[in-house]
This record gives C-alpha cells, structure tokens and sequence, in this order.
C-alpha cells in the first residue's frame, strides 16, 4: 500500500505530465496563427531595451517598474508558458497583458525573477532557451549558428502586436550583450548594479533556498565560470557577481558606453521616480519612443539583510580582495 507521501508524489508527478501535454496540444493549435503572425513581423524603428545584471540584484523590480510606468511590449508569464508560440499566445493573452498595465496597486514582490500573473512581464526563459545555450557566454561570431531571423521574427512580432518598443530583463542577456546587438542594432541595456556583499549574500542564501546542490551554479554564468566550478559556494557566488560585472563593462567598451546606462539599486530603492525618470531620459536619446503611463511609485527599501558569521563574513572580503588583485594582474597584462 502507498503511503500519504508516495500518493502526493504521484498526484503532483501526473499533473506536472498532464500540464505538460495540455501545454503541448495548445502551442499545435496556435502554430498556424504563430507562422502567419511570424510572417507580418515588420523590422521596428525603436530599439529594444534589455535590463542586464548579476542574479539578486535587483534586475526583476526595475523590469516590472519600467513597465508599468512606460508602455512597452514584453515577454508575458501566459507567452512564456506558451514557449513554442509566444507571438500568437501574446495577442490572444493581450487583454490580459493590458489588465495587468493598469492595475493601480502592486506589491512589487517577485520569487527568483518571477512576477505573479498571467499578464506580468517574464524573463522568458524558456523562449530564450529554444535559441541561446543556457549560461554561455556568446558574442556576435555566434550568430551564424542561429535561427537568427526567427529570433528577430518572434520579438518584432510581440512588438507589432502590442503597438510598443519592446524590453526585456533577463540576467543571461548578461554575456550575451554582443549577440544581442547582432540581432537587434543599436539595442540599449540598463545595468543594474547592487552592493556587492548584499548582492553575494542573496545569492547565497537563495542557493540554498531552492536546494541546488553545493556545486550547482546559480543561474548566470560569466567566462571565468570555470575557474571557480570546484570552489565552494562563498567564493563561486563572490566570482558571479564580480565578473558578470567585468563581462559587461567589458561589453559596454565594445558596444559603446552611451548604449548602456548604469543603476545603482540601492539609489534606486531611495528615489524610484528620479530613477525612472533618468532611463526614461536615456532612452529618449537613444531614440527610443515610448509613452509615459501614470503610477503611484512605491516606497521601497532595500531588503534589511542579516549578516554571515564573522568568520564567513571575514572570508567573503579576501575573496572578494583576491578577485579584483586577480582582474587588475589580467587588465595589465
């Protein structure tokens, strides 16, 4: 006989499957409006905007508060559920997607990057994940191995349906700043940047929240991830943030520093509207058009952490000493 526990299992097991083909049966029956959606996509004027940072820092609160106070097109909760067919799945989801815009009151709360609703903003993951190897850093020499103009198909297409430049934060657009203005020319990204030790901190703790093993990594990988792959969990989220960091300034030269706009969160936290109305500023002169929507800005504070140890604590500044010793030798040489 089946225990209460075996019997929860089973029941969440079916579900997940019976979720999963309900999934699949709806993205075959939206394909033929995808390919004909896909087929009237129309190269856009305004560049896409993408909100690039280490996980925990902030990236997710600032994506959902540049929506609700611009008009944008965006990657949905319901079109990323809907992966295989996110064009069709966002104009059938529109009025929703609308709904969500003009809710008056919002918590401004997320769970590891994920906004509650059907209509919210999602990272899109696994829309991105059909296209982009997960955690690689790629640069514009990667373009040729890719469906290239289905990517640019699928975003113009959200863009045509939802009448508005697009944006989309996702922390693995992170390393792939190159890629991405390959496909999208003259794209602009905000880069998020918080406290480096309350930024290790979370993502610390959150590793352990989620029960990743000790030497899974945490989401985004940057190109030293490899160096760090068998050291412990303090020092590889240390070397994360530290050089995601160096990934995309180092980008941000390639590309040039006018294309990218840099945010503290924590600046942020204290003054939302100034904030906003400084990216808005910057996309103005980056030709991007947008309109304005009327919020009631949230007051916010940044997250009251608990420090580690002594001990850890102690440990996280040498590692953090021994990364920018490190990046400073690698920068003369």
């Amino acid at each position: 006989m089946l225990t209460i526990n075996q019997l929860k299992f089973m029941n969440k097991k079916i579900l997940k499957i019976s979720i999963g083909i309900l999934r699949v049966a709806c993205m075959t029956v939206l394909w033929p409006l995808e390919k004909i959606l896909l087929n009237k996509s129309v190269k856009t004027p305004s560049p896409a905007v993408f909100i690039i940072g280490p996980p925990r820092s902030g990236t997710t609160l600032i994506y959902e508060l540049m929506i609700r106070r611009y008009k944008f097109s965006y990657i949905s909760n319901f079109a990323h559920k809907l992966y295989g067919t996110p064009v069709a799945a966002t104009l059938i989801g529109k009025p929703i997607i609308e709904k969500w815009c003009k809710q008056c009151k919002s918590a401004y709360s997320s769970t590891y990057g994920g906004i509650k609703g059907w209509g919210a903003p999602s990272e899109g993951g696994w829309i991105w994940n059909r296209w982009l190897p997960e955690n690689h850093y790629l640069d514009e020499l990667h373009v040729k191995q890719l469906p290239a103009q289905l990517i640019k198909d699928t975003v113009n297409g959200i863009i045509c349906v939802m009448n508005a430049p697009f944006i989309n934060k996702n922390v693995m657009h992170s390393v792939h700043m190159r890629l991405l203005d390959k496909l999208f020319p003259n794209c602009l990204f905000i880069h998020i940047e918080r406290e480096i030790k309350a930024n290790i901190r979370s993502i610390v703790r959150a590793h352990a929240k989620v029960g990743k093993n000790e030497h899974e990594w945490f989401s985004v990988k940057p190109r030293e991830w490899e160096q760090f792959k068998h050291t412990d969990i303090l020092m590889r989220s240390a070397a994360q943030v530290h050089y995601t960091h160096k990934n995309i300034e180092r980008d941000t030269k390639h590309l040039g520093i006018t294309r990218v706009l840099k945010i503290n969160y924590e600046e942020f936290c204290k003054a939302p509207q100034d904030t906003l109305t400084k990216i808005g500023e910057f996309m103005a002169n980056n030709n991007v058009k947008f309109e304005h929507r009327d919020i009631v800005y949230p007051n916010l504070s940044t997250s009251k952490q608990k420090p580690f140890s002594e001990d850890i604590e102690l440990q996280m500044s040498k590692y953090l000493e021994s990364l920018l010793k490190n990046s400073n030798i690698n920068k003369e040489q």
